[in-house]
């Protein structure tokens, strides 16, 4: 909890439903929230409770639950565009599951320039998919650049007719554990 932004909205799929459970009532007695819905549980056994959760989650105008556990639910098929954490608790099995998993943090938002992915497990080193990947982006050192030191001038306003369409879509970097790195195109 401590790594994270605690007003930010977080999914944490955990191994099975008890264990989701667990996971919830641990990070409601952690949070310095007082809501007793900061953190809920959405799994299939939580039937119409765990749809409403759902539904408030998805609702980017309210920031309670802030963070959901579950622990197959929520792999597809839920559209929280918001999501800034994505927490892997349990073994994936599957490349096309890992990647709907992190496909919960690429939603588009106003605002939302980034997600993290927290794999606990290492689920990543299973998986390798170039073509999904895409290839690694050099970084450059920093102060290498001119520049670097002053801030960068504002551009001038195009004029009506010098509008360009817009740049082809960026990848994004997503820093994994010991260093490794995963690019998916924006």
């Amino acid at each position: 909890l401590s790594s994270v932004n605690p007003n930010e909205k977080s999914i944490v799929f955990c191994a099975n439903q008890a264990h989701a459970a667990m996971v919830r009532d641990l990070i409601n007695q952690e949070s310095d929230s007082s809501s007793v819905d900061y953190c809920v549980r959405v799994t299939a056994k939580d039937g119409s409770i765990g749809d409403t959760y759902l539904r408030q989650f998805q609702d980017n105008e309210k920031s309670i639950p802030t963070i959901l556990t579950t622990s197959q639910k929520l792999t597809t098929g839920v559209d929280a565009r918001n999501v800034r954490n994505v927490v892997l608790m349990r073994p994936v099995n599957s490349m096309i599951e890992f990647k709907q998993i992190i496909g919960r943090g690429t939603r588009l938002y106003e605002g939302k320039d980034y997600f993290t992915v927290y794999d606990f497990v290492e689920a990543y080193k299973h998986f390798s998919d170039p073509e999904w990947d895409g290839e690694p982006i050099p970084e450059e050192p920093p102060g290498d650049k001119p520049g670097d030191d002053e801030p960068p001038e504002p551009p001038e306003p195009p004029e009506d007719d010098e509008i360009d369409p817009p740049p082809p879509r960026e990848k994004i970097i997503i820093k994994l554990a010991e260093g490794k790195e995963l690019s998916i195109k924006s």
